[in-house]
């Protein structure tokens, strides 16, 4: 005998589920490590470069400004009650450009990132490390002169997200805002700039 269809019709009306014996359901236990890949874009609010065009147009190329793409794993994983809280490392890629035929620049850096997270229902908020490896400012044609060296940067990122409703260990779609505190320093000259971003992301765990 199948309880499905009762089941569901009950679920679409409203009323309360009655499980048979046996049929209780139960969390898919938790796994020790999880796959998480996330994409998305951070505005940074310094301008390092203006480009104007003879239309009259303009771009502007912000500091750590760029759309990213990064992966990696969640680990040490503890349920307590209500809140569930993990480690996420990740390690990616940042970049941007501006410019057109006769000259360009791009904004090109590696991000290895370790964040710290605690969810409560369909929200998760994270704080931790954001390093950039590699930064760099390429540049061609008439804006060539502009091109730079970066430091590594090491910074901090905090991150609010939706996860929506999931059982425990269950992977799924998530959505968020974030906030970089950085900076980013040239190799020639010393000279640093505040490099604070907000970002958008879009992700999915597995």
């Amino acid at each position: 005998m199948t309880f499905a269809a009762p089941l569901l019709l009950a679920a679409a009306l409203g009323a309360p589920v009655r499980y048979a014996p046996g049929e209780q359901p139960v969390d898919r236990p938790e796994r020790p490590v999880s796959f998480i890949a996330f994409m998305g874009f951070d505005y940074g609010f310094t301008e390092l470069l203006k480009v104007r065009y003879s239309d009259g147009a303009s771009e502007t190329l912000g500091a750590n400004e760029g759309f990213y793409f990064s992966a990696g794993v969640a680990f040490l994983k503890l349920r307590l009650e209500r809140v569930t809280l993990d480690t996420a490392a990740t390690i990616g890629v940042k970049g941007w450009n501006v410019g057109a035929d006769n000259g360009k620049m791009d904004y090109l850096a590696f991000p290895l990132e370790l964040v710290e997270r605690a969810a409560i229902g369909q929200f998760r908020l994270g704080a931790g490390l954001s390093y950039s490896l590699s930064p760099r400012l390429k540049a061609t044609g008439v804006l060539a002169d502009y091109a730079l060296g970066l430091e590594n940067s090491l910074g901090l990122t905090l991150q609010a997200e939706w996860i929506g409703r999931r059982s425990a260990g269950e992977g799924g779609a998530v959505i968020g805002l974030r906030y970089l505190v950085q900076r980013l320093t040239s190799k020639a000259t010393g000279h640093s700039v505040d490099a604070s971003a907000l970002g958008m992301t879009f992700g999915l765990e597995y």
